[in-house]
């Protein structure tokens, strides 16, 4: 090979590389056209190129990080913050935490106290109005799910009937009559509604175990049963009702236990 001939050929390889250099540090033919590209310089190297598409790309960040934030601010959107920056956490409590503790759900409790512990309590765990509410849905929903388990219809009769045996609604009659002179209708309803099947069985179990006790036991021999057993119903309500406003004189008065259960038992035997 002559001195020209490899003089030309390494011009050419030369070209060859210009040439692939110019083409790697162009706007590729399918983008030429568009409108961001028509102002792209020319690019004397890699680098210049590298680092005029970074720009670009950063400037097209924050135009629509910009956009982002003025729509999550119009929508009420909150960006959650960087945990470890006190002023963005600051924000973002304050975003989202209602003004005032009374925002929160917790009018339908009835007792005052509760409503002071659980809007205190929400506030402290950073909690928003609407998560507030999904827990007291929940934990009403729990509460109800127990109480229909404690006060079920099935356990209850389980326990009656271990207490009084299978005919427990007659044999328990005694009890109830009792109960019903002992109480006022608002505090039966509360036992035979919301009292667990547990407690109902404790305090049936503890009047009768006060009326077989101390409860008379004549037989109807010409004694108490046997006028017992022709008192007419009327008989009976009138004498449960003179009985009843006995116990209830005696709250009004100081007396001593004998003088109440006296009339626990005459009401007791009443209707054994």
């Amino acid at each position: 090979m002559t001195a020209q001939e490899f003089e030309g050929q390494e011009q050419r390889q030369d070209g060859q590389e210009q040439g692939g250099s110019q083409q790697s540090f162009s706007i590729p033919d399918e983008y030429a056209e568009k409108g961001w590209t028509k102002t792209a310089p020319k690019f004397a190297n890699q680098e210049e190129y590298v680092n005029w598409i970074t720009k670009q790309y950063d400037r097209q960040q924050e135009f629509l990080g910009g956009k982002l934030d003025k729509f999550a601010t119009e929508k009420g959107f909150v960006s959650i913050p960087d945990w470890n920056n006190e002023e963005q956490v600051k924000n973002f409590f304050a975003k989202i935490l209602p003004q005032d503790v009374s925002e929160y759900p917790t009018k339908e409790f009835e007792s005052e106290e509760a409503k002071t512990y659980f809007n205190n309590a929400f506030k402290e765990a950073g909690l928003a109005v609407p998560q507030a509410k999904k827990i007291i849905e929940a934990f009403n929903n729990y509460q109800n799910k127990v109480l229909e388990q404690v006060t079920s219809k099935d356990d209850y009769n389980k326990r009656m009937e271990g207490l009084f045996g299978k005919d427990f609604e007659k044999a328990k009659e005694p009890i109830d009559n009792m109960l019903k002179g002992l109480l006022t209708a608002e505090e039966m309803q509360l036992i035979n509604d919301n009292m667990p099947n547990q407690l109902v069985e404790v305090m049936y179990k503890i009047s009768k175990g006060l009326a077989d006790k101390y409860g008379h036991k004549e037989q109807p021999q010409g004694g108490s049963q046997a006028n017992k057993d022709v008192m007419t119903k009327e008989e009976k309500a009138t004498k449960h009702a003179e009985y009843t406003k006995q116990l209830n004189e005696l709250t009004r008065r100081p007396h001593t236990l004998e003088e109440k259960q006296s009339i626990i038992n005459k009401l007791v035997e009443l209707y054994k």
